[in-house]
């Protein structure tokens, strides 16, 4: 049975994607009402949302194929409306990897704190606090390895926590990173 679709619609969203990283997409119905809503997730990827009618959240957990689609089908009145969007694979996406310590007075991996697979999310805030909330650390859009500074100098051996914000409305990642001397 072959399916006619009376109209296709914009459906908004990026079309590359990282592994692990939250996408939102949003159906534009321009101003048609829609009695039924029905998504097809592209394979490798859960649905992280409070789904409404026309937008959901995903998560990527698996990308088996370097091309996929999100398809998305509204039934009205009228008949059925389509959007769709093709997804790639970004490149440059590994797998975010926040190590929990850094010892900056070693020639070690862990003398500096090396997140990993920020690559993929070129809007991204880290903020790093001491125990008492001051903020000892900012960085924003472009990664450098932090070696355990403050405005130059040495922060003492003690766990600060930090808050990264990976954009696209991503909720952020929080966690503490200890700093050994």
């Amino acid at each position: 049975i072959k399916t006619n679709f009376i109209e296709k619609l914009p459906l908004l969203g990026p079309s590359e994607v990282c592994l692990n990283a939250e996408v939102d997409f949003d159906l534009q119905l321009n101003n048609t009402r829609a009695d039924s809503i029905r998504w097809r997730m592209p394979f490798g990827a859960i649905n992280i949302s409070d789904t409404t009618e026309k937008s959901i959240k995903i998560l990527y957990r698996n990308f088996p194929k370097m091309v996929d689609s999100i398809v998305v089908v509204a039934k009205s009145g009228c008949g059925l409306l389509r959007g769709s969007r093709k997804l790639i694979l970004a490149d440059g996406c590994e797998k975010l990897f926040i190590p929990n310590i850094i010892t900056p007075t070693t020639s070690d991996d862990n003398a500096i704190w090396d997140i990993r697979g920020l690559v993929g999310y070129p809007n991204f805030e880290l903020l790093v606090f001491n125990t008492w909330g001051a903020q000892v650390h900012r960085q924003a859009n472009s990664y450098t390895p932090w070696q355990g500074k403050s405005n130059g100098d040495d922060l003492p051996s003690a766990t600060y926590y930090y808050v990264l914000k990976l954009g696209s409305g991503a909720k952020p990642i929080t966690g503490s990173i200890t700093v050994v001397r």
